[in-house]
């Protein structure tokens, strides 16, 4: 990022991407409320694994700059 000057990322997900729920729970109380809570993707990086190893890798050795991540350069400040 400060080789090229970036100081914001942000992630974009597709708007087409397939959403599923990110809670795999059948209580009624998590079933009622499914549609207000937070989603999660069918592919990753938007699929949450719960498997620390395969998150430590990915976070080590992974690359940051992908599809999925917007980097943008600070705004011009008003004089």
């Amino acid at each position: 990022m400060d080789a090229g000057g970036y100081t914001v990322q942000v992630p974009r997900a597709d708007p087409a991407m397939e959403r599923h729920a990110l809670l795999d729970f059948g209580a009624g109380y998590i079933q009622r409320s499914i549609d207000e809570l937070p989603k999660q993707g069918a592919a990753w990086p938007w699929r949450l694994r719960m498997n620390y190893v395969a998150d430590v890798l990915s976070i080590r050795h992974g690359a940051l700059a992908d599809s999925a991540m917007e980097f943008r350069r600070p705004h011009a400040k008003p004089d």
